[in-house]
């Protein structure tokens, strides 16, 4: 339900740029028909229903038309991207990280609590809806048929059109037969419009973001376009010497008020002051105007409802980022190590040093990077190396006496270095690298050509990679009779991929590291004590990266306790408890995976006065959160589910 309600969010976010540039325009357009602006409100509904959309370089959106990652509350280092500096600066400092002492990730806590109040919103609005349609119906049980699908009711005070399948026009009784023929064509503009069905399916949407005020604020302006453009109908059909008769008609049956509920089509709905001044300046639009109105329109309504492309955009920023610290001198650590923070690498890579190598000519760049074993063997294929090529070509951009450029990779017994020189950049980009950045327009040229070369080949990159002893997560610990061990998750055997790559339903987080896993316990002297597979009721076990193992003493044994956790539903995860003994041997000490609300890969439970835990999950079957007590038994060595 968090990826829904953060979806829901993006397209709110998005939506209200355009909302925002639909009124600016709406506002150039008063000259225009109405019924033109109305159309415009197609795009406000298109970016508001609509998560996807293509990519075009017209795009009139920011940079990024999600800003929320859909897994927000569920990483590490939780980070918005809309594309404005100063607003991602903003919000992302004040985001809260998981932290280690917590058993839940306050975010994730924030989105169910969020995800809560926003249905509730949704489920609170249809009803009102529903049943002021009801309570309506109720009154018309004695309206009278006239003809066709008209009716006349004593009790109303202004005309309107009910009904989705079968549209009646409702009238007030005494009414004028000049009246009746102004009534009459306006709401039939409306049904040969199916503005009787396009008002409820808005006000369905509008329910949906309903936290959002300039939904509200488009729904009532929409509505009023759509009152305008069906008078102006009415004045072209009858001719523009009704004006004062019609205007007469709408403020004798004015309703003074917007109805918000997605029905009825009341024709004195809205703002009469403003429909009856439209009404009396109405003149027959000159042709020039409509055509350079709809040309408008068209191209807005295109460059709202595409989005920008994703590689410009992102190629410009990145530049702009890295350019920051182009240099002349090796020597110069700040800059240096500047650009090596923003050089892209395989996710399988964790850099650990930066070497300025200046003391004698050629002067270089050594950058370290900790990897496995299989991803160090796997980017010794020249065909691999992509990503180093593209990076090495940059430092060269960006340094100007750097003769060489050396990556290495190390698994801690073997390095793979990856050598490149100035000659060699210069000869693959056709031109002179550091000349090719003399200005920042260059540059972001320069970029975008080898960024392009390069992102096939790096895309294969981000495919499946084969792992080998990757560590997931690492800690230590003090055992009960004083020594201090080191406790690891590691990955005896599995893949990285990322949630595009693992297929049309997308991974179950952005990073995703899934095989086999087992817990080592290892001395101070970086030796290993034990070992224990950590069993995922013998599915592979995925995690989202890196991750801090939370210890606490559940039974007071003094020995230290610690959970695992894995993906069990939107609501939960499934977690394993442990134990490591004094010799440094760890133990299972729960007769079976039981359920807790939290998406965190290592929680702390809520302790009783004994020697026990509590487990919290939503049972979505009864609609209930459900408390779960485990007692310790000490004959078995295990917790048990205590039932009463």
């Amino acid at each position: 339900m968090e990826k829904l309600f953060f979806s829901i969010l993006n397209m709110s976010i998005t939506a209200s740029y355009v909302i925002i540039f639909v009124i600016l325009v709406r506002l150039l357009l008063r000259k225009a028909p109405k019924v033109i602006s109305y159309a415009l409100w197609s795009v406000v509904a298109f970016r508001l229903i609509c998560p996807f959309s293509f990519e075009s370089l017209f795009s009139l959106l920011p940079a990024s038309t999600a800003p929320i990652p859909q897994n927000l509350a569920y990483e590490q280092n939780p980070r918005i991207s809309s594309g404005i500096a100063a607003i991602d600066t903003y919000v992302n400092s004040s985001l809260l990280s998981p932290s280690p002492a917590a058993s839940a990730n306050p975010l994730q806590i924030y989105a169910q609590i969020g995800s809560a109040i926003w249905l509730s919103g949704i489920a609170a609005i249809l009803l009102y809806s529903i049943v002021s349609v009801l309570v309506l119906k109720r009154q018309l049980k004695g309206a009278k048929h006239i003809e066709r699908n008209i009716y006349e009711a004593g009790s109303l005070k202004t005309p309107f059109v009910l009904g989705i399948l079968s549209p009646r026009i409702y009238i007030p009784s005494g009414l004028t037969a000049e009246e009746k023929s102004h009534i009459i064509r306006h709401e039939q503009a409306h049904i040969r419009r199916f503005d009787y069905i396009v008002k409820p399916f808005a006000f369905f949407v509008l329910s949906i973001h309903w936290f959002n005020p300039l939904a509200w604020l488009a729904f009532i302006l929409m509505s009023s376009d759509m009152e305008l453009s069906c008078d102006e109908k009415v004045i072209q059909e009858m001719g523009i010497e009704i004006k004062k008769a019609y205007s007469a008609s709408l403020l004798s049956l004015a309703s003074g008020k917007h109805i918000i509920n997605g029905s009825p089509l009341a024709f004195g709905e809205g703002n009469v002051r403003i429909r009856i001044k439209n009404v009396l300046n109405y003149k027959k639009p000159a042709f020039w105007l409509v055509i350079v109105a709809a040309v408008t329109v068209t191209a807005v309504g295109i460059g709202l409802a595409v989005n920008p492309k994703a590689s410009a955009a992102g190629e410009k920023d990145y530049a702009k980022e890295i350019y920051q610290y182009r240099t002349q001198y090796v020597g110069d650590n700040s800059k240096v190590a500047g650009i090596a923070d923003k050089l892209t690498v395989p996710d399988t890579l964790t850099r650990t040093q930066i070497r300025l190598l200046t003391d004698n000519p050629p002067y270089g760049v050594e950058i370290t990077y900790n990897t496995t074993s299989e991803a160090r063997e796997a980017f010794s294929d020249a065909d691999s190396q992509s990503a180093f090529d593209k990076n090495a070509i940059l430092m060269f951009a960006l340094i100007k006496n750097t003769d060489y450029v050396n990556f290495i990779l190390t698994d801690g017994k073997n390095e793979l270095p990856i050598y490149r020189t100035r000659t060699w950049a210069n000869s693959n980009a056709g031109t002179d690298v550091w000349e090719s950045s003399a200005t920042f327009e260059s540059f972001t040229s320069l970029y975008s050509e080898i960024n392009n070369r390069f992102s096939n080949e790096y895309k294969k990159q981000k495919q499946p990679v084969n792992l080998f002893n990757l560590v997931i997560a690492e800690n230590t610990v003090t055992l009960s009779n004083g020594k201090i061990v080191s406790v690891r998750l590691v990955m005896t055997d599995g893949e990285y991929f990322d949630e595009e790559y693992a297929g049309a339903g997308g991974g179950t987080y952005p990073e995703n590291y899934q095989g086999s896993y087992e817990i080592q316990i290892l001395n101070s002297d970086g030796k290993l004590i034990s070992k224990k597979n950590f069993e995922n009721e013998g599915q592979p076990a995925n995690f989202a990266g890196r991750f801090n193992l939370l210890f606490d003493d559940y039974n007071n044994d003094k020995n230290p306790d610690f959970s695992i956790g894995q993906w069990g539903s939107s609501s939960m995860n499934i977690y394993w408890l442990y134990t490591i003994m004094p010799d440094g041997t760890v133990k299972n000490i729960i007769s079976e995976a039981f359920a807790h609300s939290s998406h965190a890969f290592s929680v702390k439970f809520d302790k009783d006065k004994a020697s026990g835990f509590y487990a919290q999950f939503y049972n979505n079957a009864i609609g209930e959160t459900l408390t779960t007590h485990y007692v310790w038994d000490k004959s078995k060595n295990s917790f048990y589910k205590n039932t009463p």
